[in-house]
Parts: C-alpha cells; sequence; structure tokens
C-alpha cells in the first residue's frame, strides 16, 4: 500500500503513550475544578507555573503521537498564560481549558485502527501466500498477491479478487511462454503481431489451443510425458478460460461486489491454480513489476 500497518495493544499504548496521556486529562480535570471553585476571580494571587508547565506537556504530547491542532491549541493557551496571565479570571481560563480538552478528545476518536482477526494474521503483508515455490516461481505476482492478502484480511473482498485476478493475468502470460506462444496475433490479414504481456485474455485464450497442439504433437507417442502433458496444458487452459468467465470479466468490469466467503473461495482456487503450474515449470519474468 503502504498505508497499511500492523499494531499490536503494545504499539498503540506506546506510540500513543497512554500513561502519560491519562496522566494530562488528570492535570486537566484538576486544574478546572481549582477554576470552577474561583468563578470571576482574577487569577493574580494563583501560581501560574503548574498551569503553564501543564500547556507546555500537553503540547509536547501532542505534537509527538500527530493531534496537531491540539498541540498548537495548548501552545498557544501556554503563551497566553505566561504573557497575560493576570488578565484572566476563573471562568475564562476554564473556558480555555474545556476548549482545548475538547480538541484533545476529538482528535483522539479521529484516529482509527483496524481490528483483523487473528485467524487472518497470516494474509497480512505476505507476498508468500501461496508459498515460497510459487513465489520463487512467479515473482512478478508479489505484489498484487500482497495486496490480495491484506483486502482478504481487511474484509475488502471484491478489491482481494480483483488482484487475485492480476495475478491469473501474470500466470497467463507465463503459462502461454510455457507453451511457446510468446506473441499473440492481432491482424492475420497484415501478420502483425504484439508481446504476449500487452495482448487481450480473449486473444491469448483464442491461440493458445493451437499452441498447445503443436506442443503435444512434438511428444512422442505412448510416454507418461505426453499423457502428462494433454492433462496439464489442456486443464490449465480450462481453468484460465474459467478465471476469465466467472471472475476477471466481471470484477474488471464493475459488474458484481464479492463477499468474504466468496472472495475467500477465489483465493483457494487461485492457490491451487498456481501451485500447479509452480509444480509444472512454468514461471513468470524475474523482474518484480511495480506497485
Amino acid at each position: 500500500m503502504n498505508n497499511l500497518r500492523l499494531w499490536s495493544l503494545r504499539d498503540i499504548m506506546n506510540r500513543f503513550n497512554l500513561p502519560e496521556l491519562i496522566a494530562i486529562l488528570r492535570e486537566f480535570n484538576m486544574a478546572q475544578s481549582t477554576l470552577r471553585n474561583l468563578k470571576d476571580t482574577p487569577l493574580a494571587s494563583i501560581n501560574a507555573a503548574p498551569l503553564l508547565s501543564m500547556c507546555e506537556r500537553a503540547n509536547l504530547f501532542c505534537m509527538k503521537v500527530g493531534f496537531h491542532h491540539s498541540g498548537k491549541k495548548a501552545w498557544s493557551l501556554g503563551q497566553r498564560i505566561k504573557v497575560n496571565f493576570n488578565d484572566y479570571d476563573g471562568s475564562m481560563l476554564l473556558g480555555e481549558l474545556l476548549s482545548l480538552q475538547e480538541d484533545l478528545s476529538v482528535e483522539m476518536y479521529t484516529h482509527k485502527f483496524v481490528q483483523v482477526h487473528p485467524s487472518a494474521h497470516g494474509l497480512l503483508d505476505n507476498e508468500f501466500l501461496f508459498g515460497k515455490e510459487v513465489g520463487m516461481a512467479f515473482p512478478l505476482i508479489s505484489g498484487d498477491l500482497r495486496e490480495a492478502g491484506n483486502c482478504l484480511a481487511l474484509d475488502c473482498s471484491t478489491a482481494g479478487v480483483f488482484h487475485l485476478m492480476r495475478v491469473i493475468e501474470i500466470a497467463l502470460w507465463a503459462f502461454a511462454k510455457h507453451a511457446g506462444l510468446k506473441s499473440v496475433v492481432i491482424d492475420r490479414k497484415s501478420g502483425r503481431s504484439i508481446p504476449v504481456e500487452y495482448g487481450q485474455w480473449e486473444q491469448v485464450l483464442n491461440q493458445l489451443p493451437n499452441q498447445i497442439e503443436k506442443k503435444i504433437n512434438g511428444l512422442r507417442k505412448g510416454r507418461p510425458q505426453k499423457d502428462h502433458a494433454q492433462q496439464f496444458y489442456y486443464g490449465a487452459l480450462k481453468e484460465l478460460d474459467h478465471f476469465k468467465d466467472a471472475f476477471r470479466n466481471h470484477v474488471s468490469h464493475s459488474r458484481r461486489f464479492y463477499d468474504a466467503s466468496e472472495a475467500r473461495a477465489v483465493y483457494s482456487h487461485v492457490s491451487r491454480f498456481m501451485q500447479s503450474l509452480a509444480e509444472n515449470g512454468v514461471k513468470s519474468g524475474r523482474k518484480k513489476r511495480g506497485v
């Protein structure tokens, strides 16, 4: 992404220094109690140092954790206490403190955290969701596979299926090249062709059967290798055609949404298919695609 970061409860407590926040809020409450008793009384007889220290402490805390508005407000109040403390009465300063505390409370609610069920932890930021063998055979899928896992872990199911279909597209290119189809003809009259990576799914899938037939016919009859090749190539071609019609076209053209159970089923299907390709020697390029 990468706005995603994995936080434990301890990380959150450390990042936002909850003991310090609690201490600051306690100081606010004590100061407010004191000021309520003073009401309209001038503050000339009150020691300003604790109030000034409280504002400085609040400013440092807020700026450190990213509560910038509250931090600036605490700093500004501290400056006014330094320069104009004798101009305040209890009610005026109480109003300032209540306003600062309210802003602090608002900023506390602007930081949102997503809780991921422990069963989904393995999906997060994982480029090897389908195992090391698949990851090594298909380095180009690492970015989309990581995104797919993050989406599924966060219940962004349709987005997860979308990234899984990008994985399958890379698998389509690799499978086509493994079968010997390195380019696709886009104009039969002129014979003009383009690299398979730039061809449309329909073009690649339409031109693969002839190429697969040539490859299989080149193998000697009556050998286990030919039987295996027939099962693998025609089975994989059927799977790719199924991915196109069942998932890829629908998710790419905004025709439907997927719920969590449907997305997990697609994930399992894609995982099995990618493992089968890797086991049969299909590989993508070495260079990772930018994400």
